[in-house]
């Protein structure tokens, strides 16, 4: 048990440590996520029949 709990804390901190490298890509990706998710509900909110048409075959 002590064995698992030791690789378990170690591969959290290897984790944390690349996860922090890579933060500002992380972000960007996000960003870009959220832009074309707004763009999609601008469209579907302007055009009811293909908002209709997706979510309600």
């Amino acid at each position: 048990m002590l064995g698992v709990s030791l690789l378990v804390g170690t591969s959290q901190n290897l984790l944390l440590k690349r996860l922090r490298s890579s933060t500002r890509s992380i972000q960007r990706a996000g960003s870009v996520l959220l832009v074309l998710v707004g763009i999609g509900l601008i469209y579907f909110t302007l055009d009811a029949g293909t908002f209709q048409a997706v979510f309600f075959p």
